[in-house]
């Protein structure tokens, strides 16, 4: 029983045994587009082996239906068996180019069932037509590659050695086996088209989902994305997202300008508002300040007739003071006279104690010489004996007068020293007040001339605040004057001033519209 070839389907669609392998008009339109969201999500999220289980499973089951069918064999349930256990254990995408070959097991192992029934030869293009699941041409090719296998030797089995193993009915022709094989073939190139434009499509879908995620994060919306094909829809996407591009930042920088004018505008607001709330408080303090003023200056007046009194007193107070500093000049000069003749003095006294120290050096000089006698003397009457009894006493309280001027020259020679530095610490005492008279009279000097001064410009000063008198006469008219016109400019600051406040409230609304427009801005972000 052969195929009857080609027939016509609804929809302009070509069915092939059974399968659409054509399309064009319409229909084909919509092959040309991507699968519907719900079976692209399905396909995207069936994993490798999922896919291989959902061809297992129905190619397992035909196998016991086709049992109660055509009858039982313990043969064809071993090899179903063995074909599901070694599907199972090789069922990773690494194996991708030996499943197919065992997936086709099933098929033959289902025609061989039917006893080589022709219409069990669906199930080679139903397989190539499945395989296209993987999204991968490669499988399809094997697929189609097993399917040429197992005509061609099964029908050498079946034909030419005699095996008990079926692939057609009998007394079928080879030719059959090549139309077979050329239908097949056509079905799996139309599979790996379909596979290769379903995998191009996918992939498509991948880069832009992608693409999208990118773009879509948070609450924010990111425009630095490009698609890189040059497909229609790749165009227009980019082209939307260019003119998104364009207009994110035309919005950006009007946003940033009226941004940028309104707070400048605001800030000016603020800043003449602030200028003229602070004007009205200095107007009113300048108010305030002229009436003070006014009545200080009558003060003023009042204080400089007594200054005037006051600098009469300080110019009999200077003459004064200069009568009693000259005075005290004449006392320093008396003492620095008497401090002159004190140190002529003490430097006499230095020089007799210098001349007492060289005597008493003699006085020491003859007391050894007269202690060494003494000692001779004594050494000699004791040479003596008796005879010379009388003159060692003698020899001996010489040498003990001796010792004891010794003694007394130390003791005079110490006062001495202690003399000498008395009289040079008095010395340079009485220089150092020499110093501080000289540095006294230069003061004195200083001060009295600063008397003078004081007495000129304590003259000048009482000429000076007869004319501040009058000066300050003329000031406290022009202050009232002054005066009235402050209070008006304060009555029209204060009209201004709500004016400015009106116009501030109406800037802030509109900074806050500003600011959620620029808000919505930033969720366009072009990076």
């Amino acid at each position: 029983m052969r195929c009857a070839g080609w027939l016509e389907g609804p929809h302009n669609s070509v069915i092939f045994c059974g399968v659409i392998v054509v399309s064009w008009g319409p229909f084909s339109d919509v092959m040309d587009r991507p699968p519907p969201n719900q079976i692209v999500s399905a396909m995207k999220t069936l994993k490798f082996t999922d896919k291989t289980y959902v061809i297992l499973a129905p190619l397992s089951l035909l196998t016991f239906l086709y049992m109660f069918r055509y009858g039982y064999s313990t043969f064809d349930l071993f090899v179903n068996v063995g074909l599901v256990a070694a599907i199972l254990m090789l069922n990773q995408e690494r194996f991708k180019t030996l499943l197919p070959y065992l997936l086709y097991g099933f098929v033959a192992l289902h025609i061989h069932q039917a006893y080589g029934d022709t219409m069990l030869h669906f199930e080679v293009f139903i397989l190539l037509a499945c395989t296209t699941i993987y999204n991968d041409w490669k499988v399809v090719f094997h697929c189609l590659i097993a399917a040429a296998v197992h005509h061609l030797l099964f029908y050498y089995l079946q034909f030419n050695a005699q095996f008990p193993i079926f692939i057609f009915p009998p007394n079928s022709p080879f030719l059959m086996t090549i139309e077979h094989c050329l239908y097949a073939a056509l079905q799996a190139f139309v599979s790996i088209y379909g596979s290769l434009s379903l995998r191009q499509n996918l992939d498509k879908l991948d880069y832009v989902e992608t693409s999208i995620e990118h773009m879509v994060r948070d609450d924010k919306l990111f425009l630095d994305v490009l698609l890189k094909d040059d497909g229609e829809f790749e165009v227009k996407f980019n082209q939307v997202i260019h003119r998104l591009k364009e207009l994110a930042a035309a919005q950006s920088n009007a946003v940033v300008s009226v941004s940028s004018v309104t707070r400048s505008l605001g800030e000016d607001i603020q800043s003449i508002n602030d200028e003229l709330s602070s004007h009205a408080v200095n107007t009113e303090m300048v108010a305030t300040a002229i009436e003070e003023l006014g009545t200080s200056f009558n003060t003023i007046t009042s204080s400089t007739e007594q200054c005037n009194e006051n600098t009469g007193k300080a110019h009999q107070l200077s003459q004064n003071s200069m009568s009693k500093a000259e005075d005290c000049r004449l006392g320093l000069n008396a003492l620095m006279t008497l401090a002159s003749d004190t140190q002529v003095i003490i430097e006499n006294v230095t020089k007799d104690a210098g001349q007492i120290s060289a005597v008493l050096e003699t006085i020491a000089t003859l007391s050894d010489q007269t202690n060494l006698l003494a000692l001779n003397a004594t050494i000699e009457a004791a040479r003596a004996g008796e005879a010379g009894r009388g003159f060692s006493v003698v020899a001996d309280e010489v040498r003990q007068l001796a010792n004891r001027t010794d003694t007394s020259l130390d003791h005079i020679q110490k006062s001495l020293t202690q003399l000498a530095d008395s009289v040079t610490k008095s010395n340079s005492h009485v220089a150092s007040m020499l110093q501080s008279a000289d540095q006294v009279g230069h003061a004195l000097d200083e001060l009295i001339g600063g008397y003078q001064d004081i007495s000129g410009n304590v003259t000048a000063v009482n000429d000076e605040m007869y004319q501040v008198s009058s000066a300050i006469t003329q000031q406290n008219s022009a202050l009232s004057q002054i005066n009235n016109n402050m209070a008006s400019l304060n009555t029209s600051s204060q009209s201004v001033n709500s004016r400015m406040e009106s116009q501030r409230q109406s800037i802030d609304e509109l900074q806050a519209q500003m600011q959620l427009l620029r808000s919505m801005s930033e969720k366009l972000v072009d990076k």
